[in-house]
C-alpha cells in the first residue's frame, strides 16, 4: 500500500487581505481538509504592510500543524516569492494557488482520488473564470479526465500553452526544476517551464473537472510587457526545444497562433499593436518567415470563427 502523500497548498499573497480571506475559506471549509491532516497550507505575504497577517493568525489558530504564514521582511515580486515557497516546502506535492483564487467545492477530493489512483508527477486541471459581473465559464481543453500518452506530443503542447496561470498545477516536489525556474525569472511566467519539462519527461495527469476558481478582471499589481511576454515565452520554447524539438516546433506554433488574439485586444491602440510587433521582431525568432505568419493568419480565422459562433470551442490550438 502506497504511502498517503502530503499535499501543500502553496498561496503567494500580495495586498489582497479580502481576497486572501475568501481563498483560505474555500480550502479550509472542505470536508477532506478538515478530516485529512496530510492537507497543508503555505502563505507567503510579499505585503509591504504584512495586509494578511491579521487574516491568517485566525486560519494559523484554528490548524497551528498545518497551517504556515511568512510575511517577508522586503518585497521580493511575485516570481521570487513563488521561488521561495518553492523552497520552503520539501514535500511530497505542491498545489499552487494564488491568493485571489478559490477552490471549487469538493476539490480536494478530487485531486486526493487522482493521486491515489494515479501518482502522477504533474496535475494539470481546468478552471472556473469568474467575472466581475458575477458570470463564470470554465476553460476546458478537453471534455474528459486522462493521464497523457508519453507520445502525444501534441496533447502535450495544448497544455503546455495553455499553462500562463500558476493556480491548478500541482506538482510533485522532486519533478520541479528550480534552476530551470530561476533562469526564466523575469518572463512573468517561469512556471511554464517546469510544467513543459514535467510534461516531456513525467507522468502527467489532466483533469477536465476545473479544480480552481480564477477571478478576471480584479485588481492585479503587474503590468503586461510591450511583447505581452511573447518573448520569454518564446525563449522558455527554446530551452524545451533541447529536450524535445517536436514538441517545441508544436508550442511555438501554438504562441503564434496567439498573435492575432494580442493584436484583437488592442485593435483601436496602434501604438500598443506596433510595440508589440516590434519587442517580437527584436527579442526573438519569431515572425521571421513566411510559415510564422501563416500561423498567425490561421490563429485570426479561428478567432473569427469562434466570435462568429461557427464552431463552439476555441481552435487556436
Amino acid at each position: 500500500m502506497r504511502k498517503k502523500s502530503i499535499i501543500t497548498i502553496a498561496i503567494p499573497a500580495y495586498k489582497r487581505p479580502k481576497e486572501l480571506d475568501e481563498c483560505i475559506g474555500s480550502i479550509v471549509n472542505q470536508k477532506e481538509f478538515i478530516t485529512n491532516n496530510n492537507l497543508k497550507i503555505l502563505v507567503i505575504d510579499d505585503s509591504p504592510g504584512h495586509e494578511g497577517r491579521k487574516i491568517m493568525k485566525r486560519y494559523v489558530r484554528m490548524y497551528p500543524q498545518r497551517i504556515r504564514y511568512i510575511s517577508n521582511k522586503k518585497n521580493l515580486g511575485f516570481e521570487l516569492n513563488i521561488l521561495k515557497l518553492i523552497k520552503e516546502i520539501k514535500k511530497d506535492y505542491i498545489f499552487f494557488v494564488t491568493d485571489d483564487d478559490k477552490l471549487r467545492e469538493n476539490s480536494l477530493k478530487e485531486i486526493l482520488d487522482v493521486i491515489n489512483k494515479f501518482n502522477p508527477d504533474l496535475i494539470v486541471s481546468s478552471y472556473l473564470n469568474e467575472y466581475s459581473n458575477g458570470s463564470v465559464k470554465i476553460n476546458s481543453l478537453f471534455s474528459m479526465n486522462f493521464m497523457v500518452d508519453n507520445d502525444d506530443l501534441e496533447i502535450k503542447s495544448k497544455i503546455f500553452s495553455d499553462s500562463h496561470i500558476l493556480s491548478g498545477k500541482i506538482f510533485k516536489r522532486d519533478q520541479i526544476d528550480t534552476d530551470g525556474y530561476v533562469k526564466h525569472i523575469g518572463s512573468l511566467y517561469p512556471h511554464m517551464y517546469p510544467v513543459g519539462k514535467c510534461l516531456l519527461k513525467a507522468a502527467t495527469y489532466y483533469s477536465s473537472k476545473p479544480f480552481i476558481v480564477h477571478r478576471v478582471g480584479n485588481k492585479v499589481y503587474w503590468n503586461y510587457l510591450d511583447d505581452y511576454m511573447v518573448v520569454g515565452k518564446m525563449r522558455i520554447i527554446d530551452d524545451l526545444s533541447l529536450i524535445n524539438d517536436q514538441f517545441g516546433r508544436l508550442a511555438r506554433r501554438n504562441l503564434l497562433r496567439e498573435f492575432a488574439y494580442i493584436i484583437y485586444l488592442n485593435i483601436f491602440r496602434p501604438k500598443k499593436i506596433y510595440l508589440f510587433l516590434k519587442g517580437v521582431l527584436s527579442g526573438s525568432s519569431l515572425l521571421h518567415s513566411w510559415h510564422d505568419w501563416l500561423n498567425v493568419l490561421w490563429g485570426g480565422i479561428c478567432l473569427l470563427l469562434n466570435k462568429l459562433k461557427f464552431v463552439k470551442n476555441n481552435l487556436l490550438y
